[in-house]
């Protein structure tokens, strides 16, 4: 992942000119982590003949998760607003919360275990 992070920032770098004439885009520190540019069709063909960088794309659906490695690049065309999807994400770490509370006094039953791990993975 690291030469292709090195590769796609070399490219931004020497191809995004046409996008730092917009005043954000002017004060870039990190062309991929900073969040002003956005690859195009025409720039993702040009990664993939310049560096052999082919990005993936897909439509996420419905009830679909996507799960990113950290430190992973990737870049996000919201079609909808995900409002609901954050809302529903705190929602249920509130709810898991809740659970774990209820169960604590349990944790000697070993089928309960692992809620209580859950809440180390969370904070």
């Amino acid at each position: 992942m690291g030469n292709a992070t090195n590769s796609e920032n070399c490219y931004l770098d020497g191809n995004s000119e046409g996008q730092r004439k917009r005043r954000k885009a002017r004060e870039v520190v990190h062309p991929i982590h900073d969040q002003v540019f956005y690859l195009t069709a025409y720039h993702k063909k040009k990664l993939k003949q310049e560096f052999g960088i082919e990005p993936w794309t897909f439509v996420q659906k419905l009830g679909e998760a996507v799960f990113i490695p950290a430190g992973c690049p990737h870049q996000v065309r919201n079609l909808k607003v995900k409002k609901m999807a954050l809302y529903a994400l705190e929602k249920a770490v509130a709810d898991l919360k809740e659970l774990e509370c209820n169960v604590r006094n349990q944790v000697h039953q070993p089928h309960l275990s692992s809620l209580v791990q859950y809440k180390e993975w969370v904070e």
